[in-house]
């Protein structure tokens, strides 16, 4: 499972069609950036002579801004931070900018811009499907619509990748390609072994702008399949070409509802900022957590559910807030009011895990990685702790039978020189490692005198408790992530410092998010070897 804090440090990001092209780049201001955007459903569009595009700098305080850009560019806002540019001539362009606060300052980009006659894409739409959320190795029916699309002029339902009819564009230069008899053929990118697509038919409608495809997929335990449609290579219309084009089709994994009785509630995230939590299993998957909803996507984004709980698991609590959630393979968690509640894929309610302590529990997280996620012999699903103990929640068979084993802290203290009677301990985070049967744990420590975090891991199975050799100092605690990899490798950070760890702290170093960015051999005396 994969976890993003939005406006902190991005650990990893959901793999989603992106159908737009950014770039960022930074200006010669300290406070300032650009940005660079091609709008349009283009997947990995580039700055191209038909299509104008979006050039924005991102500027801190008040300043006057004049734009200007090489010969065969046309900028339509010379004085707006953020502006439209078109270039009718292929080649490299130069877009400068002026900015005057006091003092007159220049800086520019570079762009290579591209006369492409691949200017179109297909787009399909799922009209229907006999998918259910029980997985399954039996071919399942799905029915489509299929257009061609201009990015160019494409509406906002394509865009956001929900039309299930082409815009009046789409059908009217569909239409032409159907009438030069244009013929697609859809075929999968093999991502899982035995995945399967078999077209059934196929019929075009001149008149309205689409082809209907019936198909049956064979998804082979897995959530998503990648497909590939293309057309005749030779057929133009406007002296533009098809481009082959990669869909991802996303099956569900929850059973979901929009809306629920009056014996529910929806929940919703802490007032700080949003969360993304991914599925490992499933990676079309995800929940985002906001002050506003706990909301579950298993599209990549394109469309969310709420995720709601029964009124009567919750009433004790005067605000259902989710604190963490995690997925395993068939199930999905969620921590609200230091309490654990569970469902799986095909009913929609929760399970309190009564096994648990009724309160102290302060964090819950998941597998972050496929093989050791969805693997079914390796225990547990996920862990939960409180201060001073980790929790290995473990579901075999019926889900109003967890399995819960408990793991308490072993004695830091003298370890680490500080006095029992007037420190404290605490479990900052905890993360999966590499291996099956490991996690990681930071943990603070505190008296009168000291204020460390140290790293830790912890064998599951046989509940032993290992040292890596390194501290570190925060005054607002650290968050931890393992590298997917064969070496133990970690990651941990607050809001200045990324610390790392190299082969179980053979190699250690910082990069420090303030003062560093440019000299980080002078940052990297700030992570203390641990040598107690």
């Amino acid at each position: 499972m994969a976890k993003i804090t939005i406006g902190k440090v991005v650990v990893v990001i959901m793999s989603c069609l992106l159908w737009s092209a950014e770039i960022n780049a930074t200006s010669s201001s300290p406070a300032a950036s650009w940005r660079f955007h091609v709008p349009g459903i283009d997947i990995g569009a580039t700055f191209n002579t038909r299509s104008p595009f979006q050039v924005e700098y991102l500027l801190d305080t008040n300043t006057t801004l004049t734009w200007s850009a090489s010969n065969g560019c046309h900028i339509y806002n010379k004085s707006a931070p953020l502006t439209q540019i078109q270039c009718r001539e292929a080649g490299v362009h130069t877009i400068s900018l002026q900015e005057k606060n006091g003092v007159s300052m220049e800086t520019s980009q570079t762009i290579m811009v591209v006369d492409d006659p691949m200017c179109y894409s297909w787009y399909l739409a799922t009209v229907g499907s006999s998918q259910s959320v029980s997985i399954s190795t039996e071919p399942e029916s799905y029915t489509w619509r299929l257009w061609i699309v201009d990015p160019q002029y494409a509406d906002n339902r394509e865009v956001n990748l929900t039309a299930i009819l082409p815009s009046q564009h789409s059908a009217d230069l569909t239409s032409q390609f159907i009438a030069k008899r244009q013929d697609p053929v859809m075929d999968i990118m093999p991502v899982v072994m035995g995945q399967k697509l078999t077209v059934v038919s196929k019929t075009s409608h001149p008149n309205l702008g689409y082809w209907d495809v019936t198909a049956d997929l064979k998804f082979q335990d897995s959530y998503q399949m990648a497909v590939n449609i293309q057309g005749k290579p030779h057929i133009a219309v406007g002296n533009c070409f098809i481009k082959n084009t990669d869909i991802l089709i996303s099956r569900p994994k929850f059973m979901l509802s929009e809306v629920q009785s009056t014996d529910w509630t929806q929940l919703r995230g802490t007032n700080s900022s949003p969360v993304i939590v991914q599925d490992a299993c499933a990676t079309n998957v995800a929940a985002l957590l906001t002050r506003d909803g706990v909301y579950i996507t298993q599209d990549s984004f394109v469309t969310t559910h709420p995720l709601w709980i029964e009124k009567s698991l919750v009433q004790g609590l005067s605000d259902p807030v989710v604190g963490d959630i995690a997925f395993s393979e068939y199930h999905l968690f969620v921590l609200t009011g230091s309490k654990i509640f569970v469902r799986n894929t095909t009913a929609e309610e929760f399970i309190l895990i009564e096994e648990l302590p009724a309160s102290g529990i302060i964090g819950l997280r998941g597998r972050q990685t496929y093989l050791t996620a969805c693997t079914r012999q390796v225990h547990p699903a996920v862990v939960a702790w409180s201060n001073n103990t980790v929790y290995g929640i473990t579901i075999s068979g019926d889900i109003s039978f967890p399995q819960v084993s408990r793991h308490p802290l072993p004695d830091l203290m003298s370890r680490m020189d500080f006095s029992p009677g007037n420190s404290s301990l605490s479990i900052e985070d905890v993360a999966y490692t590499v291996f099956p049967s490991d996690i990681g744990v930071t943990v603070k420590l505190d008296d009168a005198n000291h204020s460390v975090s140290i790293v830790m891991t912890l064998n599951l199975e046989s509940n032993t408790w290992n040292y890596l050799p390194f501290h570190a100092i925060s005054s607002e605690g650290f968050n931890l992530l393992f590298i997917a990899g064969v070496s133990q490798s970690l990651i941990f950070w607050d809001s200045r410092n990324i610390y790392y760890s190299l082969h179980s702290g053979a190699e250690i170093g910082v990069i420090s998010v303030d003062q560093c960015s440019s000299h980080l051999s002078a940052c990297l005396n700030q992570m203390k070897p641990y040598n107690k």
